[in-house]
């Protein structure tokens, strides 16, 4: 309905999009309690829940440039999209390296509920709410500009806030032991950092092709994120060079700027993300000893 994320889909779009975003939250929050009240909790469960958060993280953000009507070409798409993805992977990694995760009072889920509030917005009173013009502090732009600047720095400063925490935890002697010093952490951190910058590059200089290049991000992401997974849950070590930043990497300094070429990338990284799951599969039924697919019938 609005391939350029302009804001142009029919107002129960949005209406329907609220509603499963809720769905999604209210079902992602109590997964967790669910399975630990049943004695179902497992590392496969804790894997499963974070790597369909990967992917759903991209598409609420895809959602928020596309109800504040910003569009490909904007700033706003790589900027916010990439930003929340960065955050994500990050408040992962300081469990890694700090043993416990941070959650701050505005966090994910306030996030998501923000999210829908706007998709209400836009689905009740459509595109005239996003336009109007907002002062604060002598500067005027428009609601829209104002929502996805806001979102953006708050994502970025929770980014650099996981990072803190982490050099605190190895500066105050407390780092988990799955750590592995912080040379280890420093090249985590990286892996992410330099995926970001040459996604939102990317994404920038190749509008002519933000479809396929936003393929490549979201796949991309999502396999960056099962490796870090695959660390928490098996100890596995984080890949030196990680292949979704060799794509990202490829589609930059290749300087291929067509449509055809992102796509062939953005068919690259999904077949790259479905083998490098079937690797991950494997691995997770040797370390774990389970059968993924597979459930043991009760003793009669």
């Amino acid at each position: 309905f609005s391939p350029e994320l302009k804001g142009t889909a029919p107002q129960w779009v949005y209406l329907l999009n609220a509603f499963l975003l809720f769905m999604y939250q209210t079902f992602d929050g109590s997964d967790g309690k669910q399975a630990r009240r049943t004695g179902a909790g497992s590392a496969l469960g804790h894997m499963v829940d974070h790597g369909v958060d990967a992917f759903v993280g991209t598409l609420i953000s895809t959602w928020s440039v596309d109800v504040t009507g910003s569009g490909t070409t904007s700033i706003c798409f790589p900027a916010l999209i990439v930003s929340v993805q960065l955050a994500f992977f990050l408040s992962n990694l300081v469990l890694v390296h700090r043993g416990s995760q941070l959650f701050y009072p505005i966090d994910v889920q306030e996030g998501e509920t923000a999210i829908m509030v706007a998709l209400l917005l836009k689905g009740l009173w459509g595109r005239p709410f996003w336009d109007t013009p907002l002062s604060v502090a002598g500067f005027s732009y428009p609601v829209w500009a104002w929502a996805s600047g806001v979102s953006t720095v708050g994502a970025i400063l929770n980014s650099c806030s996981y990072v803190v925490a982490i050099f605190m935890a190895y500066h105050s002697e407390k780092a988990a032991p799955t750590g592995k010093g912080l040379s280890v952490a420093l090249r985590h951190i990286m892996a992410p950092v330099v995926y970001s910058v040459l996604a939102v590059a990317n994404l920038r200089q190749i509008p002519s092709a933000a479809h396929p290049v936003w393929v490549c991000s979201l796949f991309g992401f999502a396999g960056l994120v099962m490796s870090l997974l695959v660390l928490i849950v098996t100890g596995l070590p984080f890949p030196y060079v990680h292949w979704t930043i060799a794509v990202q990497a490829a589609l930059f300094f290749l300087g291929l700027h067509t449509a055809p070429a992102a796509w062939a990338f953005a068919a690259l990284s999904v077949v790259l993300y479905v083998y490098y799951t079937r690797t991950v599969m494997t691995i997770l039924k040797a370390e774990l000893r389970i059968e993924l697919f597979r459930i043991k019938a009760k003793p009669k």
